[in-house]
């Protein structure tokens, strides 16, 4: 989307390279027949979103193209500010006929604007039993859909690439820690809702402290792995700011530092 700028999401969408009408799309769209499941991506940074994504499963794979970012001014091409998902071919729509054991999408957020940019999804429609992952390829981070419903980061640049993967069992990256020191944190930073800790086997104490070190949180037995609300010890909202966290099973710590934003 662009800012003041305002389009229809589904009239004279490019469906195989030709332009449809509304209705045509309609005999398309998985949408409307809801003979599978779809996830809904949507991006933002700012005032600037572009919500209308989606991936999923069909009978109709179908492949529906962006909307091209751009208008006519004085009989040149004029660009607006504006924020774009896409997935690979310039889709908004990318619908699958089936999932056979894993199925990867991979797509593109591209922005005239650096700073900070938020994905959210919606992934109600989708069957409990697969596995939904994000991975942000410039950082090798993975998130499970299914534990929060959103990841921030900040761009310096004007493209950066993702894949959404769906997947009949758990990806090896995400598996549980084998040690303390291998333990992680997600997300991070988060809104103020939950930060949840993958821990290995095992007990471990975790302490919380803010930036003045005051202690703020402590629990003396955690395991297996843990979902900090972002509370303090008088079970209330912490405020926003960058938090140290402690873990320790006894014989090692590990330190690290947790960032909240409202």
């Amino acid at each position: 989307s662009q800012e003041g700028k305002s389009f229809c999401p589904i009239e004279e969408w490019v469906v195989n390279n030709e332009v449809r009408s509304e209705s045509e799309v309609d005999e398309f769209n998985p949408l409307k027949h809801k003979d599978g499941w779809a996830i809904q991506l949507s991006v933002k940074a700012g005032s600037l979103t572009d919500e209308f994504n989606f991936i999923g499963v069909s009978k109709n794979a179908v492949h529906l193209r962006e909307i091209p970012m751009l208008s006519v001014s004085g009989g040149q091409f004029a660009t607006y500010p504006f924020i774009n998902l896409y997935f690979t071919g310039k889709y908004a729509f990318d619908y699958r006929s089936k999932i056979e054991k894993e199925q990867i999408w991979e797509f593109t957020v591209e922005s005239s604007k650096s700073g900070d940019m938020e994905i959210n999804w919606q992934i109600d429609e989708v069957p409990e039993g697969y596995y939904l992952y994000l991975k942000d390829k410039l950082t090798s981070k993975i998130i499970d859909l299914r534990k929060v419903n959103f990841y921030q980061y900040k761009s310096a640049q004007d493209k950066r690439e993702f894949s959404l993967i769906v997947a009949e069992t758990p990806l090896p990256e995400i598996k549980a820690p084998s040690s303390l020191q291998e333990a992680f944190c997600y997300p991070n930073p988060t809104r103020g809702d939950k930060i949840i800790f993958r821990l290995p086997a095992g007990k471990f104490r975790i302490k919380i402290y803010n930036i003045a070190g005051e202690e703020v949180f402590e629990k003396e037995e955690i395991i297996d792995g843990w979902d900090w609300g972002c509370i303090n010890k008088d079970n209330e909202r912490v405020s926003s700011g960058i938090y140290i966290y402690i873990l320790s099973d006894g014989k090692m710590t590990k330190t690290g530092k947790l960032g909240i934003i409202k």
